[in-house]
């Protein structure tokens, strides 16, 4: 077996240090190349947390290289003509979200929403509709995006979830047909009866003053 010289040592060294260096110098140089050929951008993947009649918490992730402005959230349901909307406001302090941030928005209108069926299976009668969560942002370059989120959900009519409201605010007790126990509060649960129920009530003063 021949010895191995100084020099052959050295030789082999470099030899064998070399893929290492390669490796090093790419992941420098790799990542600030691909941002170049990617461009500057903003882009939010959402995705559906909790949802129940009352809210919905919807995570919105910035994995973008540049801050996004939200401007806007909305619950689809399909419908058969055209999509019924549930409309909410985004809280100033959760409107820009920046390069690599996640923001938990907490969406409630005051209204009784579309609630996910993986969430609440089999406590109501209403009908299963598909629904789509809807975020609006403006990328930095004011570019209007959106991004989507499509889940099964309970359906709720619009009409009664609104009188249903107006109902509670002038006093009337609601005859709510179940009513779930969770460890963060307690959730009403509305069916068909019920949505039947509030649209033949008579109109509250405040509706009749309308």
């Amino acid at each position: 077996m021949k010895k191995l010289t100084k020099g052959k040592l050295e030789r082999l060294s470099l030899l064998f240090g070399l893929p290492v260096a390669l490796v090093s110098i790419a992941s420098v140089v790799v990542p600030p190349a691909w941002s170049w050929l990617k461009g500057d951008y903003s882009k939010l993947d959402i995705t559906l947390a909790y949802s129940d009649f009352d809210r919905m918490e919807v995570l919105v992730t910035n994995v973008g290289n540049r801050a996004a402005i939200l401007t806007g959230l909305v619950l689809e349901t399909a419908a058969d003509k055209s999509p019924d909307m549930s409309l909410f406001n985004i809280p100033n302090g959760q409107r820009l979200i920046k390069a690599s941030e996640q923001v938990l928005v907490n969406a409630t209108n005051g209204l009784l929403i579309p609630a996910s069926v993986a969430e609440l299976s089999e406590v109501t009668d209403l009908p299963q509709k598909k629904c789509t969560v809807v975020v609006k942002y403006r990328q930095y370059n004011s570019k209007d995006e959106t991004s989507k989120y499509a889940f099964d959900c309970y359906k709720v009519d619009r009409h009664a979830a609104g009188r249903i409201a107006n109902l509670q605010r002038a006093g009337v007790d609601i005859p709510w047909p179940n009513y779930v126990i969770r460890v963060d509060g307690g959730i009403h649960i509305p069916n068909l009866e019920l949505m039947e129920w509030a649209k033949r009530q008579p109109l509250t003063e405040a509706e009749a003053s309308h």
